[in-house]
């Protein structure tokens, strides 16, 4: 059993930033005039990130793990990791104690982010076509279109980004990919693990992800 926000179909399709930097999306009309477009904020963290990942500097030097760490704290900062966590537990949630709620969205932020981190270094430079914004402050739908490859191979694959309004930023909970919930399929293998393990062992299930996963 794996623990990887970005399962293979969707390991494929999220190898690129949350957004491309020149497109502009259609404003919501459920938006409130004092709250900042989603495209605006995640179009500014895409920039940071395509800044970092044209770098490139030797694995070995210094600036690779600067780079690295950047890379780490940008994508961190565009995640609720709360929201993916209790969304993805379910009713499970509820009955947790705050401080083992605490623990688990520390230790989910980490095995996404460094997931997802690994993906950016590894896949570099793909495109995202950023469409439309709709929803409110709660929960924001951002579509876009990706495309992989170039030419006659190209695969252009529907996305959605599912945000809220949080710490005074738009923060992503969720990802749908080619019709794929990256929620839904934590879901499952908690549920599947659950059945028949407690939550400490799913807990300690995800530590060892943690620790055996390839360094971004």
């Amino acid at each position: 059993m794996t623990f990887s926000l970005v399962l293979p179909l969707v390991r494929a399709c999220l190898a690129v930033p949350l957004l491309s930097a020149g497109v502009q999306a259609e404003p919501s009309k459920s938006l409130t005039a004092e709250l900042p477009s989603p495209a605006v904020q995640l179009g500014q963290a895409d920039r940071q990130l395509q800044k970092l990942l044209a770098r490139r500097p030797p694995s070995w030097s210094p600036e690779a793990d600067m780079n690295r760490s950047e890379l780490l704290r940008i994508v961190e900062s565009m995640l609720d990791a709360e929201e993916l966590a209790r969304r993805a537990l379910g009713e499970r949630w509820e009955t947790l104690p705050a401080s083992e709620r605490a623990r688990f969205v520390s230790l989910l932020s980490a095995v996404t982010v460094k997931s997802y981190t690994g993906v950016l270094m590894r896949n570099p430079g793909l495109q995202t076509e950023f469409l439309t914004a709709h929803g409110d402050r709660d929960d924001m739908r951002v579509t876009a279109v990706r495309t992989i490859g170039s030419g006659e191979h190209a695969q252009r694959i529907p996305v959605e980004y599912r945000l809220c309004w949080k710490g005074e930023r738009w923060r992503v909970y969720d990802m749908v990919v080619g019709g794929v919930s990256a929620v839904e399929e934590y879901r499952a293998q908690f549920n599947k693990i659950l059945a028949r393990e407690s939550f400490a062992g799913l807990m300690d299930r995800m530590r060892h992800k943690l620790r055996d996963a390839p360094r971004p």
